[in-house]
């Protein structure tokens, strides 16, 4: 016969269920805590992860039984008593209904894989197919500078393989298109199309059933070269002449860019909200900026001119630099704007974002942290910053390597370390004519 376990504990957190009830029911921080009804056996147990499950309490033979009736509130509190007083009925007259339970669950899980065997095979996955999926999974929490990069790095290097399957690609494939790429794109397209050619090799490892290890990881990448070009200070200076005669507006998105060492994708999209005049900061909030870390830049009396001066002739703007159509201006502008000034100033190979790297060193040289730099820079981290922002000019050593000399200079030389004539050396002048 059954019998419904009634214990001191459980009287303790004994009350009348109803679903008001039940929703004011705190978790537990850690474990689980059990709550019981006036319905003898039926009780509700809540779990640190905030699930709450109704179970029947009784015993079977001798032996302690608990079964699970449902998921509260999906099951309802009525629903959960009139199950509770089946089973119990059921346990009164002699069923096993834990026997019976575990026959279903067999049952179930046979039927299962008897459906999966039916299935017929998933196809080998192409490359088209990958791109597909992830672009539209993966893709969505990409910024869409990110994702545009990736998408030109695809139909740079990989487009031409749409329909193989990717499990068709050895090492040795993999090798000579890296080798083609970096003859016919540059070494560090082509590690870069490598390093997305394995990602999404390793995606259809866990999303498309591919069971093939990935042959890029054993493609060697080709050693690259940290770009360090900085503008020199002349340089700059002539950059600065032929930036004022530029036509708005971009003269005034380069000369915040001068100023700030602001990306260029943040200078030609800055948005009046992000501006605080009064305060002469740029606050650029994280979901605008690369490292997802928002960053507060200071801005000189300057700048602070030339962007009350822009506010005055757009009031009602949403963006500081508007092209045509009262939107940000596109990056292509602002570029060919780059180019005009540096034909202008007769520089030769600088680069848009060399302005950041020549800002970064410029102010390592006059005494700022790492640290500091890395902060308005808008970086990670330090390492960062040192490894591929900072680059320091002879001219920038020279000023502290003629300071260390003139300090050592300056220390006396005592006679008991003055450096000792070899034997080998000829006399002193002065001696030979004293003797």
């Amino acid at each position: 016969m059954a019998q419904i376990l009634v214990g001191t504990a459980q009287a303790l957190h004994r009350f009348s269920f109803t679903d008001a009830r039940l929703a004011a029911l705190e978790h537990p921080k850690a474990g689980r805590a059990w709550f019981y009804d006036d319905l003898p056996g039926l009780s509700l147990m809540l779990t640190a992860a905030g699930q709450a499950s109704f179970y029947l309490t009784g015993s079977f033979q001798g032996k302690g039984v608990r079964l699970r009736l449902g998921i509260w509130p999906t099951l309802k509190t009525d629903d959960a008593r009139r199950a509770c007083k089946a089973l119990a009925g059921q346990l009164a007259s002699g069923v096993d209904v834990l026997a019976r339970r575990r026959q279903e669950r067999l049952e179930r899980a046979k039927a299962l894989t008897a459906k999966r065997a039916a299935i017929k095979p998933a196809p080998r996955p192409t490359w088209e197919s990958v791109w597909t999926i992830w672009q539209t999974e993966r893709g969505a929490y990409l910024r869409p500078k990110t994702l545009q990069v990736y998408t030109s790095y695809w139909h740079q290097g990989l487009v031409s393989w749409e329909n193989r399957c990717m499990d068709s690609i050895t090492q040795a494939d993999a090798a000579a298109r890296h080798a083609e790429l970096g003859r016919d794109h540059g070494k560090v397209t082509a590690n870069r199309i490598r390093t997305l050619a394995h990602l999404l090799h390793r995606f259809a490892t866990t999303r498309c059933g591919l069971d093939t290890p990935s042959p890029w990881l054993a493609v060697r990448p080709f050693e690259e070269q940290a770009r360090a070009r900085c503008l020199t200070d002349i340089e700059l200076g002539r950059l600065l002449a032929a930036i004022h005669v530029e036509h708005q507006p971009m003269r005034d998105v380069l000369l915040l860019m001068m100023a700030t060492g602001c990306r260029a994708g943040n200078a030609r999209g800055a948005m009046w909200a992000d501006m605080d005049l009064a305060a002469a900061c740029w606050r650029i909030p994280g979901w605008r900026i690369k490292g997802r870390k928002g960053i507060t830049i200071p801005l000189p009396p300057t700048t602070v001119a030339m962007l009350t001066a822009r506010r005055v002739m757009n009031p009602q703007g949403v963006y500081v630099f508007t092209g045509p159509d009262g939107n940000a201006i596109g990056e292509s502008l602002v570029r060919e704007a780059w180019k005009r000034c540096c034909e202008r100033a007769s520089i030769v190979g600088a680069w848009l974002h060399d302005i950041r790297r020549s800002i970064a060193s410029s102010m390592v040289a006059q005494g700022a942290s790492i640290a500091l730099v890395s902060r308005v820079l808008g970086h990670a981290s330090t390492a960062i910053t040192e490894a591929r922002y900072i680059r320091l000019g002879a001219e920038d050593v020279r000023v502290h390597v003629n300071a260390l000399a003139a300090r050592l200079a300056a220390y006396p030389l005592r006679p008991d370390t003055a450096p000792a004539v070899p034997a080998s050396s000829p006399a002193p002048e002065s001696a030979a004519t004293a003797g």
